[in-house]
């Protein structure tokens, strides 16, 4: 996948991700880590946390069950990949990062 690809995909998920009520200062060094494992039809098969050893911190639990909600969400089916690259995505490891979050 392109850098851009890569963008375009990282632009639909946090667009899909629910922050009201966040505080910005508490989660900006919080990244919770998803494997998405995505159909031919780029829509999502299965969305796991990675990183499930932090989920002890209820900040880091928070933004875990963010980050999943917005993978899952509806509105980001099927996602933005380019259609012929699917042994590039197939399995994605994304990493939530909050450090933009103001």
């Amino acid at each position: 996948m392109t850098v851009s690809d890569v963008y375009e995909l990282q632009n639909q998920i946090y667009g899909c991700l629910n922050i009201s009520g966040f505080k910005a200062e508490k989660f900006k060094s919080i990244k919770p880590i998803i494997i998405i494992e995505v159909n031919r039809n780029r829509t999502i098969e299965s969305a796991k946390l990675y990183n499930k050893e932090k989920l002890s911190d209820p900040d880091f639990r928070v933004a875990a069950e963010a980050a999943l909600r917005a993978v899952n969400n509806p509105d980001c089916s099927p996602l933005k990949l380019p259609k012929d690259k699917y042994n590039t995505w197939k399995e994605i490891k994304f990493i939530f990062d909050f450090s933009w979050f103001s």
